[in-house]
């Protein structure tokens, strides 16, 4: 992992108000995942981590280890994925892919378990119209 200044191609997720520290983790075969996805540790690599709300089945959210802050597709096989490990991003940003279909934004039992891991949501302000 390494602390890093600016993120390219990162949709918008990742909030300039603290330098992230990102890594790139294993992102298991047979998905496609948009920035903003909230990802668990599996086995076989990271996958998405389930919204009890949005995704399927009804046991609690699953704890989110990191926050995808690149498109990654891993149709073909596995390969690393950029994901926040710590640091702000912007809530309006995040996605739970978990199932099948669209992703839709990450329901709030999923972002709450975000804090665990030092990420923090915040909403995204254009403090440039303060000067």
């Amino acid at each position: 992992m390494e602390k890093i200044q600016e993120i390219v191609g990162d949709r918008g997720v990742v909030h300039p108000g603290h330098p992230p520290i990102v890594g790139s983790p294993l992102i298991a075969a047979g998905h496609t995942y948009q920035a903003g996805t909230l990802l668990k540790a599996a086995a076989d690599g990271y996958v998405a981590a389930r919204d009890a709300v949005t995704g399927e089945g009804a046991a609690p959210a699953d704890q989110a280890d990191c926050v995808l802050i690149q498109d990654t597709d891993t149709t073909d096989g596995a390969k690393p994925g950029l994901c926040l490990h710590h640091g702000m991003v912007v809530l309006a940003r995040l996605l739970n892919s978990f199932g099948s279909g669209d992703p839709v934004p990450a329901g709030d039992a999923m972002i709450a378990t975000l804090v665990n891991r030092g990420i923090y949501a915040v909403q995204d302000f254009d403090y440039s119209v303060m000067a």
